[in-house]
């Protein structure tokens, strides 16, 4: 899928974001997880057009403190990538 790129997430805790930039109208699927796999949050389910999109890694809703990991999948007519963010934590 030449062109989706996946930014790491950024700046202070409450202020980190997963970042695609789509060459396409794709499919996106993006979670935060924390380290035992369980899925704390569904930021995006469905289709998404071209062009660059940002969504919060926000774990304000998880009961614990500590480190999550974002995952995007993402499906075009070209096939399906999964991405991987940076470890983000939260104090």
């Amino acid at each position: 899928m030449g062109g989706t790129e996946a930014g790491a997430p950024r700046g202070a805790d409450h202020l980190a974001q997963f970042e695609l930039d789509l060459p396409a109208t794709s499919d996106v699927e993006v979670g935060l997880f924390d380290v035992t796999g369980r899925r704390v949050a569904t930021l995006a389910n469905g289709s998404v057009p071209a062009g660059h999109h940002a969504w919060p890694l926000d774990a304000s809703g998880t009961s614990a403190a500590g480190v999550y990991f974002g995952l995007a999948r993402i499906t075009s007519e070209t096939g399906t990538q999964t991405l991987h963010a940076r470890v983000v934590s939260w104090r």
